[in-house]
């Protein structure tokens, strides 16, 4: 007896994957900056710097949450986004109102301290 070799029986293509949600890239980026801006808000005389990362990532966390938010998916990394670039911004505008507070005062002692310097008659 001879065997004959057997073809095997064509298979069916596999299915075609589901289409994927909005990804988390613009949710983590949105962490990313909210983290680096609200470090960078603390420090008082850099906090300025913060605000142009603060405001991009509250942009991205909220195309972030809302994106996710159609799809059903966990918003959770967005959300951390939006609240870390809120806290950032919210201590750069504290810091902003106390430095604008204080500046008039500050103006004054250094001049009444420059006007109680002595001064040398020319010689």
């Amino acid at each position: 007896m001879t065997e004959t070799p057997q073809t095997p029986a064509p298979q069916e293509p596999a299915p075609a994957p589901a289409p994927a949600g909005p990804g988390n890239a613009l949710g983590i980026a949105s962490l990313i900056l909210g983290i680096v801006a609200a470090v960078i808000a603390l420090i008082p005389v850099c906090g300025t710097i913060a605000f142009a990362p603060a405001v991009v990532g509250l942009i991205l966390g909220i195309i972030n949450v809302k994106g996710r938010g159609k799809a059903n998916l966990p918003k959770g990394v967005g959300m951390a986004g939006i609240i870390l670039n809120v806290a950032a911004v919210a201590f750069i505008v504290i810091y902003l109102v106390i430095f604008a507070a204080a500046a008039p005062k500050v103006g004054e002692a250094v001049r009444e301290g420059i006007e109680a310097l002595p001064t040398q008659p020319a010689t």
